[in-house]
């Protein structure tokens, strides 16, 4: 873990839980909830969650996400140097601000990487499916671009846990 300046930088997100347990320090209580603060994720995998998703709205999401991306997917298409494969989250949940934000979808290396802004995620909720589910949207647009997985990397400004 780096902590420079109330971030957290970790490259294994089953370390999360250690965060709300024994960093005490860096645990904020916000209202009900036990928060991180700007927290940084990288992976190159995860495996399929064993609870389904918490919602009907999140699997709707989800599939609004995968068909979504096409967007950014033909971006690449025409110019895999573009740094301009993005796709903002307006499926319509009934929040004012979707919590999965921005997906931006970018080639280095001859790999493909996603970066995800996260405006707020339920550690105990949604974690596990949300980290699924920029896996599958990654590997969707590898598999039609026919090229290599790179990492996704998730800015969580707010991971947190009710009490």
């Amino acid at each position: 873990m780096l902590r420079p300046d109330n971030l957290i930088i970790i490259n294994d997100p089953n370390l999360i839980p250690k965060y709300f347990e024994k960093e005490r320090d860096i645990v904020r209580e916000v209202g009900n909830t036990l928060e991180l603060n700007n927290v940084i994720l990288t992976y190159k995998e995860v495996a399929k969650p064993s609870k389904s998703l918490p919602t009907k709205t999140d699997e709707e999401e989800r599939d609004w996400l995968y068909k979504e991306i096409d967007y950014a997917i033909l971006k690449l298409e025409k110019d895999r140097n573009t740094r301009q494969a993005i796709v903002y989250n307006l499926h319509d949940s009934g929040l004012d601000h979707n919590c999965l934000n921005l997906f931006h979808f970018y080639f280095r290396e001859d790999c493909l990487h996603l970066n995800v802004y996260v405006r707020s995620m339920n550690y105990d909720a949604n974690f596990e499916n949300d980290l699924y589910t920029i896996n599958i949207l990654l590997n969707k647009a590898c598999n039609e671009l026919m090229c290599d997985k790179g990492q996704m990397v998730v800015f969580i400004m707010s991971l947190h846990r009710f009490k």
